[in-house]
């Protein structure tokens, strides 16, 4: 499969931003835009009438529009599938990532029981050990081809044996939700791309007609299509813990990642975002970002525009037109809704994020051609070829491992300063990221 080391490295980005935010100190040590805008320090209590965004609600954003950009570029095996074939494999990527967000949740130790012991700890590890030979290669090394298909019935009866054990039963609403929306994310907008291969028109109306369902949905208690938004039963079946229409807001950044991802496939080889490009796109995300948390929005828009025309005049292309266009739409629709926010997510929380990971990609494309810059960039595309060993070795292997060695005493003992509650996190994530590149060398990759 073509792999583009920018994308890579887009991926990497918002998983290293997903594990740092979720180490650091809490409670009040760090500063607010350290956080979630609208689950600020020191208690963390979500408040949804706090608008604006930090840099830690681009991170969800980023990975869903990585996502929607590597469609085109691993859709090209679809070519050589017949239409059966096609569906079939993107119901069993989203059949697989259902199972890893129910699986990698209901594994943790503090899920499995209220009061973990060490013996608990080592669930969640044993758990990693199953995903790594279920997902990766290893199957390949230990087992023949029918052995790997009498595995899967294996696990899930010693999932469900383990919860008998506890007396507890089986939720299937305690799902991990970030990979939840990314199954549907998946298969929705997986098939979007595939009918719409040829037609990216066609795309951007199926984001205006979820967008209109929802503004209709919103406002209105009855009709056709009030109901199928909130459908959620299949016969006797509730099935909301598996699907809601309410995920499929975030297609709103996939569908125009798959687009920019048509772009970057089809994009003359000498037609590459220039330094100046580069570097403008690095200062808009980050003054936008901080302008927006702050909420000097006038000045916001000002200064953004001009730098996404700038941008422009650059680096001519259909990428950097559809981020101005992005980037215009989402701070059109900024006031609406009370400001642009993460959750409740906001139309122009939507947009506004789709065009930044435009421009961080087009800052990272430049940044790999400087001779300093393109280690850096390759290091973190190793991450982002990765992303589900990194997403889950925190929480089902490193912090396991700190309880069952009592090393968790001394990790949680760092929660002191500012500067020591940041290196933390800095230091957990090193080591998830460190897990994953041996992974991504080593050619060891979780594929669904």
């Amino acid at each position: 499969m073509y792999r583009n080391i920018s994308l890579d490295a887009l991926r990497g980005l918002a998983i290293i931003g997903m594990v740092l935010s979720g180490s650091i100190a809490h409670g009040g040590i760090l500063p607010a835009w350290m956080f979630h805008a609208q689950v600020p320090p020191p208690n963390h209590v979500f408040n949804p009438a706090l608008p604006g965004i930090t840099w830690v609600d681009l991170v969800f954003p980023f990975f869903l529009f990585a996502m929607g950009m590597a469609m085109p570029m691993a859709g090209k095996k679809f070519a050589q599938l017949l239409p059966m074939q096609v569906v079939m494999t993107i119901l069993k990527r989203f059949a697989l990532l259902a199972f890893f967000a129910l699986f990698t949740q209901q594994m943790k130790a503090w899920v499995v029981t209220d009061e973990p012991t060490t013996y608990h700890y080592f669930i969640p590890c044993f758990a990693f050990a199953v995903l790594d030979v279920l997902l990766a290669n290893t199957w390949k090394l230990l087992l023949k081809p029918w052995m790997y298909w009498v595995l899967w019935p294996l696990v899930l009866l010693g999932w469900w044996f383990m919860y008998h054990l506890t007396g507890k039963p089986l939720n299937l609403y305690k799902s991990d939700i970030i990979l939840l929306v990314l199954a549907n994310m998946a298969l929705f907008g997986t098939f979007i791309y595939y009918f719409t291969t040829k037609n990216i028109l066609a795309r951007w109306a199926a984001v205006a007609v979820v967008m209109a369902v929802f503004i209709t949905a919103k406002s209105t208690s009855s009709g056709w299509v009030h109901s199928v938004f909130y459908w959620n039963r299949f016969a006797d079946w509730k099935i909301d813990w598996l699907y809601k229409f309410y995920f499929l807001k975030y297609l709103a950044i996939v569908i125009p990642g798959s687009i920019m991802g048509n772009y970057v496939l089809t994009q003359a080889p000498n037609n590459e975002p220039t330094k100046w490009a580069g570097l403008l796109s690095f200062l808009l995300v980050i003054i936008s970002t901080t302008l927006l948390y702050t909420r000097h929005t006038e000045w916001n828009a000002l200064i953004s525009l001009t730098l996404a025309v700038v941008i422009y005049t650059q680096w001519r292309s259909k990428i950097s037109s559809m981020a101005v266009f992005l980037l215009l739409l989402g701070l059109i629709l900024e006031a609406h809704e009370g400001g642009v926010k993460k959750d409740p997510s906001t139309f122009s929380y939507y947009f506004i994020t789709a065009a930044l990971a435009i421009y961080t990609w087009i800052s990272l494309t430049v940044l790999q051609t400087a001779t300093w810059g393109n280690k850096l960039v390759t290091t973190t595309a190793a991450i982002g070829a990765n992303p589900l060993v990194a997403y889950v070795a925190g929480s089902l292997l490193l912090l396991p491992i700190l309880h069952i060695t009592g090393g968790i005493t001394y990790f949680n003992a760092l929660n002191t300063t500012p500067f020591i509650g940041f290196v933390k996190g800095v230091l957990f994530t090193s080591l998830v990221c460190l897990l994953a590149i041996i992974y991504t060398k080593r050619n060891r990759f979780w594929k669904t």
